[in-house]
């Protein structure tokens, strides 16, 4: 049990790292659409 509550742990930091690079990479796309208009 001890093991899965330090893997559910990473899971979580993976997914809010995952999440903030997306927000990051969706912005800069965004971003660089309106400049390229």
């Amino acid at each position: 049990m001890h093991s899965f509550e330090c893997l559910n742990e990473k899971g979580r930091y993976f997914l809010n790292l995952l999440r903030t690079i997306l927000y990051i990479f969706f912005m800069f796309r965004v971003e660089h659409n309106v400049t390229g208009l």
